[in-house]
Order: C-alpha cells, then sequence, then structure tokens
C-alpha cells in the first residue's frame, strides 16, 4: 500500500549515501549507486543504468547507525548514462513503517548540523599505499572511516599534508586503485613506536566504476 504522506513535501538534504537497488524484494541481481540527496519522503539516486518512470523498486541505504530498507516508486529517470556516467533518478518512498520513518528522521536530523554531505562509514580495510615522492616504497595500513569522497587511513609512518597516494584497497569483492591526497595527520603519537598513524585522506581520482564496487562495499559490508 502506497504511504499516505506522499503528497507531502519534505526538506531535502544533500547527503551522499551508498545504496543498493533491485526489482523486487527477493531479486538476487542488486545494482549498485548512492544518494544526490535524500528526504525521509524520497530521494535522488545515481544508478548505472537507467529505470523506467512508475518502476518500484526496493532500495537498501547504508547510513552511519545501521542499514534502511525501503520500498520505492520511480518518479522520473534522466537521460541513459553515457559510458563512465551515472542516470540521475527522482524515487518516492512507499509504505514506510513507523520504524522506517524514524530511522530516516533520526538519521536527517543527525545530519542537519553537518558541515559536509559525504556521510563517513566506519570500515575496516587493508590498504597498501604508495607515495608520489616515493614511488618505489609501499606503505601498509588499514582504513578506519570511508565515504565517497574522503578516507580515514591508519598508516605506519607519518606523511606530510600535500602528500599524493596511490591507494589500493583490498575488498572482499577485490581489490580498488584510488588516488588522493593527503589533507592532515595526527602526528600526537609519533612518539609510540610502531604505532600507526591517523591520515585525513581526499580523494582526487575516482572512476564512476570505483565508486560503485566502493559502494557495493559499504551498503552491503562482508559479515
Amino acid at each position: 500500500m502506497e504511504s499516505s504522506r506522499a503528497g507531502q513535501r519534505f526538506p531535502r538534504y544533500q547527503i551522499q549515501l551508498p545504496v543498493l537497488q533491485k526489482r523486487t524484494p527477493t531479486a538476487s541481481r542488486v545494482e549498485v549507486g548512492w544518494t544526490r540527496d535524500l528526504s525521509e519522503g524520497g530521494a535522488c539516486l545515481d544508478l548505472p543504468s537507467r529505470l523506467p518512470a512508475l518502476a518500484r523498486i526496493w532500495l537498501r541505504l547504508q547510513a552511519e547507525r545501521g542499514s534502511i530498507e525501503l520500498e520505492a516508486r520511480v518518479a522520473w529517470s534522466g537521460e541513459p548514462p553515457a559510458p563512465g556516467r551515472a542516470a540521475a533518478h527522482g524515487v518516492a518512498f512507499l509504505g514506510a513503517s513507523a520504524a522506517q520513518r524514524l530511522a530516516l528522521h533520526e538519521m536527517l536530523a543527525a545530519r542537519k548540523q553537518a558541515s559536509e554531505s559525504g556521510v563517513r562509514l566506519l570500515l575496516d580495510l587493508p590498504v597498501t599505499c604508495r607515495s608520489g615522492s616515493e614511488p618505489g616504497r609501499q606503505l601498509r595500513g588499514r582504513t578506519v572511516e570511508l565515504s565517497r569522497g574522503g578516507v580515514l587511513l591508519l598508516i605506519d609512518r607519518s606523511l606530510p599534508a600535500g602528500t599524493s597516494l596511490d591507494v589500493l584497497l583490498h575488498t572482499p569483492r577485490g581489490s580498488l586503485i584510488a588516488k588522493g591526497v593527503v589533507v592532515w595527520a595526527d602526528v600526537s603519537g609519533e612518539d609510540r613506536a610502531g604505532a600507526p598513524v591517523q591520515h585525513g585522506l581526499r580523494l582526487t581520482s575516482l572512476g564512476w566504476t570505483t565508486p560503485l564496487v566502493l559502494g557495493l562495499v559499504l551498503a552491503d559490508p562482508p559479515h
């Protein structure tokens, strides 16, 4: 049954979350995409293939506190995506339960005060890094938090802000290569011999396919 709130207007927030989409509740085939914006009544999604208007779909949104599963209807879809590009879709949520509405409300309320739209999710993955200034040397580390645009890393030595890095993320679904720039490094613990150092990394080179796999890892993490 469609939600009685379908005619209401809700404030939309520029929030990027990984999302899994499938055409039936029991379908084994899923697509992964990202939200452009989100409200309590619907969302704008970037998806790798164009869906027809009025199609019903089932979504799983992955947020900091866990996943939210919702049924939705496609209100509109953009032009078919060119190779390497995403298709924009507007969707309206249908028949959300009180618990689902509360989860959405709490997530959006928490994001109202945030200074950035890219939600960072806890994720522990091993990484191998190469510095642009030392291309022959490999640095080992792990991710702590990850979003579409940035990574919080633990690396076995400190690197100055502005250092360019090639980062190989070793995920259960294969390895991903991304490029980034160190924004900051926490050197307060450098006096602890062998202790890894936290680094904030801004991702600078991500084609559409890499965020797709990245979104799949975030939206459907290993158990």
